[in-house]
């Protein structure tokens, strides 16, 4: 039985990307003001652009004969909501009190709205049938672009940068990707889109 590991993820338009590039330029600029490299350790992991995303739900391990029923539940999910308005507003360390990674952090308004999603995408989901685990910790919209070592290096270099102004977009659909570990690199796929309410 063929199992892939999936997670529901918004993808990012490429004036986002541009953007968010500008801001690691920001990021390596505090750094060597600081007198140290960016990155500062070979332990550093930095995302390559093409797989930065939001994730909205991880579904880990799942059968592939059940893809059909997570497509039909994102559809049925995504017919039901307008384009939701993402706005990336900032770039820090997260999570807040154990950093391990870079993020741009989405806004307040931002989660919360993508938590209604969340929220009825899981529900629909557990009624076509497919399981996964629930996430008890509170949702935060975020993208990963480095992922480091909690211990071991020398202090993180403070790091709060605001994006001004916000970074702003609507993506028109929900996305079905898989994670597949290439040479110990992750690697992401789109396997099926569900365009929201008013997207064709």
């Amino acid at each position: 039985m063929v199992k892939k590991r999936l997670f529901i993820a918004f993808n990012l338009p490429a004036e986002a990307c541009r953007r968010i590039n500008r801001g690691l330029e920001e990021a390596a600029r505090l750094y060597h003001y600081a007198g140290k490299e960016f990155p500062p350790s070979l332990r550093w992991r930095m995302a390559p652009e093409a797989s930065w995303h939001i994730t909205l739900l991880f579904l880990d391990y799942q059968n592939e004969e059940l893809l059909s029923n997570i497509a039909a539940a994102m559809a049925n999910v995504a017919a039901r909501f307008s384009p939701p308005i993402i706005e990336l507003d900032r770039i820090s360390y997260g999570p807040q009190g154990h950093p391990k990674h870079m993020w741009v952090n989405g806004s307040t308004e931002t989660s919360a709205a993508l938590k209604e999603i969340k929220s009825d995408l899981e529900n629909e989901l557990v009624d076509n049938g497919v399981n996964f685990k629930y996430e008890a910790k509170k949702f935060q919209t975020h993208i990963t672009l480095a992922t480091f070592p909690q211990e071991g290096d020398e202090p993180l270099v403070p790091l709060d940068i605001k994006l001004d102004p916000a970074i702003t977009f609507q993506p028109q659909s929900l996305d079905l990707m898989e994670s597949d570990l290439l040479r110990g690199v992750k690697h992401y796929s789109l396997l099926q889109s569900a365009s929201f309410g008013g997207y064709n």
